[in-house]
């Protein structure tokens, strides 16, 4: 009967160790992660016009975000790729190794850059714990934006006047091991920018 309960003892033993064995992982936010993010951002129609592109845009962001377990901070740079109604293009002459005293005509490519930073609370959710939405407020700045003669210092170039602003900026993640990726929804609440959709591909350091 003694050898029978250790039996028993050592079966139960066994179960519970498989069992938290294959029990899922909670996974942790905590720590520096790098992401990629594609927006399709919209512009202000009337801003849009008067600068002579159209009033949708794409957007290529590169992201360090901060995460804590109940808190996320994110730091990025932002693409943004004009669709262009007022083109030009000129008579270029090389001066590179390669191409020194070519002359060729080039098309102008319009474009602009922002840094921005956004911070806000977020909530792990699912039953394995990998899921993860934030809410953020923050600021996106336009530092440069364009039309000109890619890769030419002495060609005509114009400024397009589009401002950044204040935004909001509200998203979800699934997350692995040291990847995650996502899709959130920002809108500007000031500035020419305004609503974008977004996904996300990233890196956990």
């Amino acid at each position: 009967m003694k050898k029978i309960a250790l039996a028993v003892m050592a079966l139960c033993s066994l179960s519970a160790a498989a069992q938290d064995a294959a029990a899922p992982a909670v996974y942790q936010f905590e720590g520096w992660a790098f992401a990629g993010r594609l927006y399709f951002d919209q512009v202000d129609s009337a801003a849009a016009k008067k600068e002579g592109i159209k009033d949708s845009i794409t957007t290529l962001q590169l992201a360090g975000d901060y995460n804590s377990q109940k808190w996320k901070t994110s730091l990025w740079l932002d693409i943004l790729m004009y669709n262009d109604e007022r083109p030009f293009s000129q008579w270029v002459e090389g001066s590179g190794w390669s191409n020194n005293g070519d002359i060729s005509r080039e098309s102008s490519t319009a474009g602009g850059m922002t840094l921005g930073v956004a911070t806000g609370p977020q909530w792990v959710f699912g039953a394995n714990g990998d899921n993860v939405a934030y809410l953020q407020g923050g600021f996106n700045a336009v530092i440069r934006s364009t039309r000109e003669i890619a890769s030419c210092s002495n060609c005509y170039s114009e400024d397009i006047n589009i401002d950044g602003g204040a935004l909001v900026v509200s998203g979800v993640e699934h997350h692995g091991e040291n990847w995650f990726v996502g899709a959130n929804l920002r809108h500007h609440l000031s500035g020419d920018l305004k609503t974008g959709f977004g996904l996300t591909l990233g890196y956990k350091f």
